[in-house]
């Protein structure tokens, strides 16, 4: 690797640092003063879409690295909720630029790779499953406005195994997985 390609790299890192402080937006309309970040909201997308794509019978390792970088571009252009985005349109045009910048940075055995349609389709799945699990821990500490979000998202989803765990999410209480473990410490 070259010098310069190990600043691009370097640039990479810090740019993609910034999505810890970019907040996602949407949550503010439903109340939520602090909400999760865009880093996030995409670190657990990536382990949803590792889950839905074996389900699946899909490449996990692909789909849930592709996930790792889907909402990198909001590092320029920010994350905005559907209200602003229906006053405000973002071309789709600028995002691929934006991400096509971005990975330039990286040398190309480092990307990810690209995604088919029906990659695409579950990565997108994982996508709206991570805003539905957050809707519902927000709800959970008394924000009720976030019911909405799980709502739009079980409309949404695609796939078999996404509206599966979008169900069973729905008979999940969010803090049920720790109550009992407690008791064994």
């Amino acid at each position: 690797m070259s010098v310069l390609a190990g600043k691009n790299v370097a640039d990479f890192f810090f740019e993609a640092g910034e999505l810890k402080r970019v907040k996602r937006s949407g949550w503010w309309l439903a109340g939520v003063k602090d909400p999760e970040s865009v880093a996030e909201h995409s670190w657990r997308t990536a382990l949803i879409a590792f889950v839905l794509a074996r389900m699946a019978g899909l490449d996990a390792e692909k789909i849930s690295v592709a996930a790792l970088f889907h909402d990198l571009h909001e590092t320029r252009i920010l994350d905005r909720h559907k209200i602003s985005q229906a006053c405000f349109k973002t071309p789709r045009e600028a995002e691929e630029r934006v991400e096509r910048e971005q990975l330039k940075l990286l040398p190309e055995k480092a990307r990810p790779a690209l995604l088919n349609e029906r990659e695409r389709i579950l990565l997108k799945d994982a996508d709206l499953l991570e805003c539905a699990f957050q809707a519902r821990e927000y709800e959970a500490i008394g924000f009720k406005e976030a019911a909405d979000w799980r709502t739009r998202v079980g409309k949404a989803l695609k796939t078999a195994s996404a509206k599966k765990l979008f169900k069973e999410l729905g008979a999940t209480e969010p803090g049920r997985w720790w109550k009992g473990l407690k008791e064994k410490v």
